[in-house]
Protein backbone atom coordinates (compact mmCIF):
# COMPACT_ATOMS: atom_id res chain seq x y z
CA UNK A 1 0.00 0.00 0.00
CA UNK A 2 1.55 3.55 -0.98
CA UNK A 3 2.17 5.64 1.82
CA UNK A 4 -0.14 8.40 2.64
CA UNK A 5 2.12 11.06 3.73
CA UNK A 6 2.03 14.95 2.38
CA UNK A 7 5.44 16.83 3.36
CA UNK A 8 7.32 14.14 5.44
CA UNK A 9 4.78 14.26 7.75
CA UNK A 10 3.80 11.38 9.21
CA UNK A 11 -0.22 11.71 9.38
CA UNK A 12 -0.23 9.82 13.08
CA UNK A 13 1.42 13.17 14.38
CA UNK A 14 -0.96 14.77 16.87
CA UNK A 15 -3.16 12.04 17.26
CA UNK A 16 -1.46 9.75 20.59
CA UNK A 17 -3.21 9.34 23.31
CA UNK A 18 -0.73 11.52 25.62
CA UNK A 19 -1.52 14.56 22.89
CA UNK A 20 -5.43 14.31 24.67
CA UNK A 21 -4.21 13.48 27.98
CA UNK A 22 -7.01 10.84 28.54
CA UNK A 23 -4.07 7.75 29.35
CA UNK A 24 -4.86 5.41 26.65
CA UNK A 25 -2.43 3.11 25.59
CA UNK A 26 -1.45 3.24 22.19
CA UNK A 27 -1.13 -0.58 20.63
CA UNK A 28 0.29 0.42 17.66
CA UNK A 29 -2.72 0.04 15.44
CA UNK A 30 -2.30 3.45 13.44
CA UNK A 31 -0.63 1.47 10.62
CA UNK A 32 1.36 4.75 9.18
CA UNK A 33 1.74 3.18 5.68
CA UNK A 34 -1.99 2.53 5.51
CA UNK A 35 -4.09 3.75 1.81
CA UNK A 36 -7.32 3.08 1.29
CA UNK A 37 -9.01 4.81 -1.38
CA UNK A 38 -12.00 3.33 -1.07
CA UNK A 39 -12.47 4.88 2.73
CA UNK A 40 -12.74 8.71 1.52
CA UNK A 41 -14.65 10.49 -1.26
CA UNK A 42 -13.18 13.30 -2.36
CA UNK A 43 -15.99 14.97 -4.22
CA UNK A 44 -15.43 19.30 -4.76
CA UNK A 45 -13.38 18.65 -0.99
CA UNK A 46 -12.38 21.39 1.65
CA UNK A 47 -10.85 24.20 -0.49
CA UNK A 48 -11.81 27.02 1.31
CA UNK A 49 -10.46 26.02 5.25
CA UNK A 50 -7.30 24.49 3.39
CA UNK A 51 -6.45 27.72 2.15
CA UNK A 52 -6.90 29.63 5.55
CA UNK A 53 -4.78 26.90 6.68
CA UNK A 54 -1.87 27.27 4.69
CA UNK A 55 -2.07 30.23 4.81
CA UNK A 56 -1.39 30.49 8.56
CA UNK A 57 -4.70 32.17 9.17
CA UNK A 58 -7.53 31.80 12.12
CA UNK A 59 -9.53 29.28 11.39
CA UNK A 60 -12.32 27.75 13.70
CA UNK A 61 -13.64 24.15 13.61
CA UNK A 62 -17.28 22.91 14.45
CA UNK A 63 -18.28 19.79 15.37
CA UNK A 64 -21.99 18.58 15.50
CA UNK A 65 -22.88 15.34 15.94
CA UNK A 66 -23.77 12.87 19.40
CA UNK A 67 -21.81 11.00 22.33
CA UNK A 68 -19.38 9.52 19.35
CA UNK A 69 -18.28 13.26 18.80
CA UNK A 70 -19.14 14.64 22.18
CA UNK A 71 -16.71 12.18 24.08
CA UNK A 72 -12.78 12.76 24.30
CA UNK A 73 -12.05 10.55 21.34
CA UNK A 74 -11.64 11.20 17.85
CA UNK A 75 -12.97 15.08 17.93
CA UNK A 76 -9.91 16.44 20.06
CA UNK A 77 -7.55 14.46 18.36
CA UNK A 78 -8.18 15.68 14.81
CA UNK A 79 -8.16 19.30 16.29
CA UNK A 80 -4.68 18.45 17.59
CA UNK A 81 -3.56 16.79 14.49
CA UNK A 82 -4.79 19.65 12.59
CA UNK A 83 -2.95 22.58 14.83
CA UNK A 84 0.37 19.67 14.37
CA UNK A 85 -0.29 19.64 10.45
CA UNK A 86 -1.03 23.53 10.15
CA UNK A 87 1.29 25.04 12.99
CA UNK A 88 0.84 28.56 11.82
CA UNK A 89 -2.75 28.78 11.76
CA UNK A 90 -4.93 30.14 15.09
CA UNK A 91 -7.57 26.89 15.19
CA UNK A 92 -10.19 27.23 17.27
CA UNK A 93 -12.14 24.40 17.97
CA UNK A 94 -16.42 24.54 18.65
CA UNK A 95 -17.93 21.22 19.81
CA UNK A 96 -21.60 20.62 19.11
CA UNK A 97 -22.20 17.53 19.77
CA UNK A 98 -24.65 16.59 22.25
CA UNK A 99 -25.32 13.02 23.35
CA UNK A 100 -28.29 11.07 21.97
CA UNK A 101 -29.15 13.08 19.39
CA UNK A 102 -29.39 12.70 15.69
CA UNK A 103 -29.64 14.93 12.67
CA UNK A 104 -33.70 15.87 13.07
CA UNK A 105 -32.56 17.99 16.11
CA UNK A 106 -29.44 18.67 14.75
CA UNK A 107 -30.65 20.28 11.28
CA UNK A 108 -33.08 22.66 14.26
CA UNK A 109 -30.52 23.21 16.62
CA UNK A 110 -27.16 23.85 14.35
CA UNK A 111 -27.62 27.63 14.00
CA UNK A 112 -27.86 28.54 17.69
CA UNK A 113 -25.07 25.94 18.47
CA UNK A 114 -22.41 26.51 16.20
CA UNK A 115 -22.94 28.69 13.13
CA UNK A 116 -23.34 31.58 15.25
CA UNK A 117 -19.19 30.67 15.72
CA UNK A 118 -19.11 31.09 12.29
CA UNK A 119 -17.03 28.40 11.36
CA UNK A 120 -15.06 27.67 8.27
CA UNK A 121 -15.09 23.40 8.23
CA UNK A 122 -17.89 21.76 10.01
CA UNK A 123 -17.48 18.12 10.74
CA UNK A 124 -21.31 16.01 10.76
CA UNK A 125 -21.02 12.80 12.97
CA UNK A 126 -24.67 11.31 13.21
CA UNK A 127 -25.17 8.06 11.45
CA UNK A 128 -25.23 5.74 14.04
CA UNK A 129 -27.53 7.94 16.10
CA UNK A 130 -30.04 8.04 12.99
CA UNK A 131 -30.57 10.57 10.41
CA UNK A 132 -33.12 11.17 7.08
CA UNK A 133 -32.27 13.17 4.12
CA UNK A 134 -35.12 15.70 4.95
CA UNK A 135 -33.44 16.59 7.95
CA UNK A 136 -29.64 16.21 6.62
CA UNK A 137 -30.45 18.35 3.98
CA UNK A 138 -31.89 21.11 5.88
CA UNK A 139 -28.32 21.11 8.29
CA UNK A 140 -26.53 21.33 4.82
CA UNK A 141 -28.75 24.13 3.21
CA UNK A 142 -28.30 25.79 6.78
CA UNK A 143 -24.43 25.92 6.52
CA UNK A 144 -24.47 26.94 2.89
CA UNK A 145 -27.01 30.00 3.65
CA UNK A 146 -25.06 30.91 6.54
CA UNK A 147 -21.86 31.03 4.72
CA UNK A 148 -21.41 29.64 1.22
CA UNK A 149 -17.36 29.72 2.00
CA UNK A 150 -17.74 27.31 4.77
CA UNK A 151 -16.73 23.93 4.06
CA UNK A 152 -18.41 20.56 5.45
CA UNK A 153 -16.98 16.88 5.87
CA UNK A 154 -19.55 14.04 6.68
CA UNK A 155 -17.94 11.32 8.65
CA UNK A 156 -19.57 7.84 8.99
CA UNK A 157 -19.09 6.20 12.89
CA UNK A 158 -20.08 2.26 13.30
CA UNK A 159 -20.90 0.21 15.32
CA UNK A 160 -18.94 -3.05 15.92
CA UNK A 161 -21.61 -5.65 14.67
CA UNK A 162 -20.20 -3.40 11.07
CA UNK A 163 -16.78 -3.93 11.21
CA UNK A 164 -16.43 -7.05 9.29
CA UNK A 165 -18.40 -6.05 6.42
CA UNK A 166 -15.43 -3.32 5.93
CA UNK A 167 -12.93 -6.24 5.66
CA UNK A 168 -10.75 -6.45 2.54
CA UNK A 169 -13.10 -8.42 -0.28
CA UNK A 170 -16.09 -7.96 1.43
CA UNK A 171 -19.04 -5.58 0.74
CA UNK A 172 -20.25 -2.96 3.59
CA UNK A 173 -23.33 -3.00 4.97
CA UNK A 174 -24.55 0.53 5.21
CA UNK A 175 -27.72 1.80 7.36
CA UNK A 176 -30.24 4.07 5.86
CA UNK A 177 -28.41 6.95 7.79
CA UNK A 178 -25.87 6.09 5.94
CA UNK A 179 -27.61 6.25 2.43
CA UNK A 180 -29.20 9.34 3.03
CA UNK A 181 -25.74 11.38 4.06
CA UNK A 182 -24.49 10.03 0.91
CA UNK A 183 -27.01 10.81 -1.19
CA UNK A 184 -26.63 14.33 0.03
CA UNK A 185 -23.10 14.15 -0.61
CA UNK A 186 -23.29 13.77 -4.41
CA UNK A 187 -25.78 16.42 -5.13
CA UNK A 188 -24.10 19.09 -2.49
CA UNK A 189 -20.31 17.99 -3.75
CA UNK A 190 -19.56 17.32 0.27
CA UNK A 191 -16.83 15.16 0.98
CA UNK A 192 -16.80 12.02 3.25
CA UNK A 193 -15.08 9.75 5.23
CA UNK A 194 -15.96 6.08 6.29
CA UNK A 195 -14.52 5.23 9.44
CA UNK A 196 -14.80 1.20 8.82
CA UNK A 197 -12.27 0.38 6.42
CA UNK A 198 -9.03 0.72 8.72
CA UNK A 199 -11.54 -0.92 11.26
CA UNK A 200 -12.04 -4.09 8.49
CA UNK A 201 -8.40 -4.09 8.13
CA UNK A 202 -7.11 -4.78 11.54
CA UNK A 203 -9.79 -6.75 12.00
CA UNK A 204 -8.84 -9.12 8.83
CA UNK A 205 -5.18 -9.06 10.01
CA UNK A 206 -6.68 -10.75 13.59
CA UNK A 207 -5.36 -7.46 15.47
CA UNK A 208 -8.80 -6.09 16.21
CA UNK A 209 -11.84 -6.82 18.08
CA UNK A 210 -15.12 -5.49 17.04
CA UNK A 211 -16.32 -5.34 20.75
CA UNK A 212 -14.62 -6.19 23.99
CA UNK A 213 -14.48 -6.25 27.93
CA UNK A 214 -11.31 -5.69 28.20
CA UNK A 215 -9.21 -2.98 25.72
CA UNK A 216 -7.24 -5.85 25.15
CA UNK A 217 -9.29 -9.55 25.12
CA UNK A 218 -7.99 -12.98 25.97
CA UNK A 219 -6.48 -13.80 22.16
CA UNK A 220 -4.49 -10.49 22.50
CA UNK A 221 -6.75 -8.40 19.79
CA UNK A 222 -7.35 -4.71 20.82
CA UNK A 223 -10.65 -4.15 21.53
CA UNK A 224 -12.28 -1.11 19.39
CA UNK A 225 -15.73 -1.00 21.45
CA UNK A 226 -16.81 -1.94 24.87
CA UNK A 227 -20.27 -1.27 24.52
CA UNK A 228 -20.56 -2.10 20.31
CA UNK A 229 -21.24 2.02 19.77
CA UNK A 230 -18.63 4.10 21.62
CA UNK A 231 -15.16 3.46 20.54
CA UNK A 232 -12.33 3.27 23.30
CA UNK A 233 -8.97 5.11 23.12
CA UNK A 234 -7.69 3.08 20.00
CA UNK A 235 -10.72 3.38 18.24
CA UNK A 236 -10.95 6.86 18.01
CA UNK A 237 -7.47 7.08 17.48
CA UNK A 238 -7.96 5.26 14.44
CA UNK A 239 -11.18 7.48 13.43
CA UNK A 240 -9.02 10.61 13.69
CA UNK A 241 -6.35 8.63 11.85
CA UNK A 242 -8.86 8.62 8.80
CA UNK A 243 -9.89 11.91 9.16
CA UNK A 244 -6.05 12.81 8.61
CA UNK A 245 -5.15 10.69 5.94
CA UNK A 246 -8.38 12.24 4.08
CA UNK A 247 -7.04 15.47 4.18
CA UNK A 248 -3.78 15.35 3.25
CA UNK A 249 -5.25 13.55 0.18
CA UNK A 250 -7.36 16.59 -0.33
CA UNK A 251 -4.45 18.74 0.11
CA UNK A 252 -2.59 16.89 -2.35
CA UNK A 253 -5.29 17.27 -5.13
CA UNK A 254 -5.82 20.62 -4.62
CA UNK A 255 -8.60 23.01 -5.47
CA UNK A 256 -9.81 26.72 -5.76
CA UNK A 257 -11.42 28.87 -3.04
CA UNK A 258 -14.74 29.87 -3.84
CA UNK A 259 -18.21 30.76 -2.49
CA UNK A 260 -20.22 27.13 -2.83
CA UNK A 261 -23.71 27.49 -5.15
CA UNK A 262 -26.63 26.87 -3.35
CA UNK A 263 -28.36 24.50 -5.55
CA UNK A 264 -31.97 23.42 -5.83
CA UNK A 265 -32.92 21.04 -3.05
CA UNK A 266 -33.49 17.16 -3.77
CA UNK A 267 -36.86 17.04 -1.37
CA UNK A 268 -38.86 20.67 -1.33
CA UNK A 269 -39.96 19.75 2.21
CA UNK A 270 -36.07 19.51 3.59
CA UNK A 271 -35.54 20.89 7.33
CA UNK A 272 -33.60 23.97 6.63
CA UNK A 273 -37.01 25.42 8.02
CA UNK A 274 -36.31 23.69 11.35
CA UNK A 275 -35.82 25.31 14.47
CA UNK A 276 -36.09 25.72 18.39
CA UNK A 277 -38.08 28.10 20.73
CA UNK A 278 -37.20 28.03 24.67
CA UNK A 279 -40.70 26.06 25.73
CA UNK A 280 -41.30 28.55 28.73
CA UNK A 281 -42.26 31.12 26.25
CA UNK A 282 -45.59 28.86 25.46
CA UNK A 283 -46.06 28.02 29.23
CA UNK A 284 -49.06 29.75 30.80
CA UNK A 285 -49.67 29.61 34.12
CA UNK A 286 -47.21 26.63 34.53
CA UNK A 287 -44.07 26.97 36.66
CA UNK A 288 -40.83 26.69 35.50
CA UNK A 289 -36.89 25.75 36.41
CA UNK A 290 -33.93 28.15 36.15
CA UNK A 291 -31.51 25.15 35.05
CA UNK A 292 -28.55 27.21 36.62
CA UNK A 293 -30.31 28.20 39.64
CA UNK A 294 -29.57 26.20 43.07
CA UNK A 295 -33.10 24.91 43.11
CA UNK A 296 -32.81 23.47 39.75
CA UNK A 297 -31.12 20.03 41.47
CA UNK A 298 -33.39 20.31 44.27
CA UNK A 299 -36.06 19.93 42.01
CA UNK A 300 -34.62 17.49 40.36
CA UNK A 301 -32.10 16.08 42.96
CA UNK A 302 -30.87 12.86 40.45
CA UNK A 303 -27.32 11.92 38.73
CA UNK A 304 -27.11 12.07 35.46
CA UNK A 305 -26.22 15.29 32.61
CA UNK A 306 -27.02 18.17 34.34
CA UNK A 307 -23.89 19.89 32.57
CA UNK A 308 -25.49 19.11 29.35
CA UNK A 309 -29.08 19.77 30.15
CA UNK A 310 -27.92 23.14 31.29
CA UNK A 311 -26.03 23.82 27.81
CA UNK A 312 -29.28 22.40 25.93
CA UNK A 313 -32.17 24.16 28.66
CA UNK A 314 -31.99 27.67 30.29
CA UNK A 315 -35.49 26.62 31.71
CA UNK A 316 -37.52 23.84 32.29
CA UNK A 317 -41.51 24.30 32.14
CA UNK A 318 -42.54 22.00 35.07
CA UNK A 319 -45.47 19.80 34.46
CA UNK A 320 -46.55 18.30 37.47
CA UNK A 321 -50.59 17.97 37.97
CA UNK A 322 -52.74 15.61 35.67
CA UNK A 323 -54.22 18.21 33.41
CA UNK A 324 -51.36 21.01 33.13
CA UNK A 325 -51.35 21.73 29.60
CA UNK A 326 -49.54 23.74 26.70
CA UNK A 327 -50.28 24.77 23.52
CA UNK A 328 -47.94 25.90 20.31
CA UNK A 329 -49.24 27.05 16.67
CA UNK A 330 -47.56 27.20 14.00
CA UNK A 331 -47.20 26.91 10.39
CA UNK A 332 -44.77 24.12 8.89
CA UNK A 333 -44.70 20.48 8.53
CA UNK A 334 -43.35 19.04 11.65
CA UNK A 335 -43.24 19.35 15.70
CA UNK A 336 -41.76 17.80 18.64
CA UNK A 337 -40.47 18.89 22.12
CA UNK A 338 -36.82 17.84 23.92
CA UNK A 339 -37.32 17.70 27.65
CA UNK A 340 -35.57 16.19 30.22
CA UNK A 341 -36.09 12.26 31.30
CA UNK A 342 -35.39 10.45 34.53
CA UNK A 343 -37.08 7.90 37.04
CA UNK A 344 -39.91 10.73 37.56
CA UNK A 345 -40.97 10.73 33.84
CA UNK A 346 -44.80 10.33 33.26
CA UNK A 347 -46.64 10.57 29.67
CA UNK A 348 -48.05 13.20 28.04
CA UNK A 349 -51.71 13.28 25.75
CA UNK A 350 -50.86 15.01 22.37
CA UNK A 351 -53.82 16.47 20.71
CA UNK A 352 -53.09 18.14 17.16
CA UNK A 353 -55.30 20.18 15.15
CA UNK A 354 -58.47 18.73 17.15
CA UNK A 355 -57.87 14.72 16.29
CA UNK A 356 -58.04 12.49 18.80
CA UNK A 357 -55.17 12.32 21.50
CA UNK A 358 -52.36 10.51 21.19
CA UNK A 359 -50.74 9.24 24.59
CA UNK A 360 -46.92 9.91 24.19
CA UNK A 361 -44.77 7.94 26.97
CA UNK A 362 -41.50 9.81 28.47
CA UNK A 363 -39.95 7.07 30.62
CA UNK A 364 -38.31 5.08 28.47
CA UNK A 365 -36.08 1.84 29.22
CA UNK A 366 -32.85 4.43 29.96
CA UNK A 367 -33.98 6.80 32.84
CA UNK A 368 -32.75 5.64 35.72
CA UNK A 369 -30.63 8.95 35.55
CA UNK A 370 -31.13 12.38 34.38
CA UNK A 371 -30.84 12.95 30.75
CA UNK A 372 -31.95 14.81 27.69
CA UNK A 373 -34.51 13.31 25.35
CA UNK A 374 -36.76 14.28 22.92
CA UNK A 375 -39.56 13.03 19.99
CA UNK A 376 -41.23 14.18 16.80
CA UNK A 377 -45.11 13.55 16.00
CA UNK A 378 -45.18 11.88 12.17
CA UNK A 379 -45.03 14.85 9.74
CA UNK A 380 -47.87 16.90 8.77
CA UNK A 381 -49.26 18.83 5.57
CA UNK A 382 -47.62 21.82 5.37
CA UNK A 383 -49.95 24.38 7.04
CA UNK A 384 -51.03 25.93 10.05
CA UNK A 385 -51.33 23.50 13.05
CA UNK A 386 -52.11 23.91 16.77
CA UNK A 387 -50.82 21.09 19.21
CA UNK A 388 -51.40 21.01 22.45
CA UNK A 389 -49.12 18.87 25.31
CA UNK A 390 -51.27 17.74 28.38
CA UNK A 391 -49.81 15.93 31.40
CA UNK A 392 -51.87 12.55 31.79
CA UNK A 393 -52.51 10.46 35.23
CA UNK A 394 -51.22 7.09 35.77
CA UNK A 395 -47.38 6.35 35.42
CA UNK A 396 -46.44 3.50 33.65
CA UNK A 397 -44.86 -0.40 34.79
CA UNK A 398 -41.29 1.66 35.26
CA UNK A 399 -39.69 -1.42 37.30
CA UNK A 400 -40.57 -3.41 33.28
CA UNK A 401 -39.39 -0.68 31.22
CA UNK A 402 -35.96 0.53 33.06
CA UNK A 403 -33.08 -1.19 31.53
CA UNK A 404 -31.23 -0.93 35.24
CA UNK A 405 -33.53 -2.55 37.71
CA UNK A 406 -31.23 -2.67 40.06
CA UNK A 407 -31.57 1.23 40.58
CA UNK A 408 -35.31 0.75 40.83
CA UNK A 409 -34.96 -1.90 43.54
CA UNK A 410 -32.82 0.60 45.21
CA UNK A 411 -34.87 3.57 45.35
CA UNK A 412 -38.50 2.34 43.95
CA UNK A 413 -40.10 6.02 45.44
CA UNK A 414 -38.15 7.43 42.87
CA UNK A 415 -39.89 6.18 40.31
CA UNK A 416 -43.45 7.44 41.58
CA UNK A 417 -43.76 10.68 39.96
CA UNK A 418 -45.54 11.10 37.07
CA UNK A 419 -43.69 14.58 35.69
CA UNK A 420 -42.65 15.83 32.77
CA UNK A 421 -40.44 18.75 32.21
CA UNK A 422 -39.98 20.27 28.78
CA UNK A 423 -36.70 22.20 27.57
CA UNK A 424 -37.35 23.38 23.87
CA UNK A 425 -40.28 23.30 21.60
CA UNK A 426 -39.22 22.08 17.85
CA UNK A 427 -41.06 22.60 14.69
CA UNK A 428 -40.00 22.84 10.39
CA UNK A 429 -41.69 25.93 9.82
CA UNK A 430 -42.60 29.54 11.71
CA UNK A 431 -44.07 29.74 15.01
CA UNK A 432 -47.43 31.33 15.50
CA UNK A 433 -47.27 33.93 18.16
CA UNK A 434 -50.92 35.26 20.56
CA UNK A 435 -51.67 37.93 17.99
CA UNK A 436 -51.11 34.92 14.72
CA UNK A 437 -48.08 36.55 13.64
CA UNK A 438 -45.06 34.30 12.56
CA UNK A 439 -42.33 34.45 14.38
CA UNK A 440 -38.80 32.69 15.42
CA UNK A 441 -36.13 33.00 17.70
Amino acid sequence: MASDQSGGLDYTKGIDSSSVGDGIRDYGLMLPDYDNAKERKVRDGIPNVLDKLERGERVTVGYIGGSITKQRGWRPRTTLWLKSRFPDAAITEVDAAISGTGADLGAARIDGDLLVHRPDLVFVEFVVNGAGLRDVEGLVRKVRKADPFTDICFVYTLKSDLVASYAPGSTPSYPSSLVAFETVAEHYGIPSIFFGYVLGELYTRGRLAPKADEPVDSSGKVAFTKDGVHPLGTGDQLYAGAVARSILSMQRLGGHPAARDLKAPLDPHNWEKATTRDAADFAVGLEQLDTDADDFGQALPYAGLKETIRQMYPRLVKMATPGDSMTVSFEGTAFGIADVGGPFSGRLGVVADGRAPVSVERFVKYNSYLRHQYFFLPEMEDGRHTVTLTLLPGIADKREIVQNKADYDRNPDAYKRGEVYIGKVIVVGTFVDADEKPVNE
